[in-house]
Order: structure tokens, then C-alpha cells, then sequence
């Protein structure tokens, strides 16, 4: 079942542009990406030919994995500050 559209993400583009630059991504390999990323790939249930292909797939998991952790919304944690051992 499909994710949400995080192509509507107010971060998308920024965040979609370091990924391919950390990857090494031409541009060309865009079209790929957001169509991943519009319904929310998971990039460990993709996987790599290792034929030597034009975009690698283990390039396209790469910048997937950085889009996603880079307009991941910060989770909160019950146990933090004022809790502490006395």
C-alpha cells in the first residue's frame, strides 16, 4: 500500500537535491526518484541487478534513504528532560 505523496512535502526539493548530489545522481535520473518518492518507496525492498545499469539502483536507494531521513519529522521522546536520577 503506498505512502503519502512526499513530493507535496514543503521540503521536497531541497531535500530531493542533496540526495542526488550524495548519491551522484545525473539529472536525468529525477523522473525515477519522484516516482518513488510519490508513493513512498521503501528503498530495502528495492534491489540492485548488479549488471552495471544507468541509474544504479543502489544509487537510487542512496538518495531515497537521504530524502527521506532529510524531511523526516523529529520524533519526540517521553523520557527526556526534567526526568532525572537522584
Amino acid at each position: 500500500m503506498p505512502g503519502p505523496d512526499l513530493t507535496q512535502h514543503p521540503e521536497y526539493e531541497h531535500a530531493l537535491a542533496k540526495g542526488m548530489q550524495k548519491a551522484g545522481l545525473p539529472d536525468f535520473c529525477r523522473y525515477q526518484v519522484d516516482k518513488l518518492a510519490k508513493v513512498s518507496a521503501d528503498p530495502d525492498r528495492l534491489q540492485c541487478c548488479h549488471s552495471g545499469c544507468t541509474p544504479c539502483l543502489q544509487d537510487v536507494k542512496t538518495c531515497l534513504r537521504t530524502l527521506y531521513k532529510a524531511i523526516e519529522q523529529p520524533k519526540r521522546r517521553w523520557w527526556s528532560w526534567p526526568f532525572s536520577r537522584s
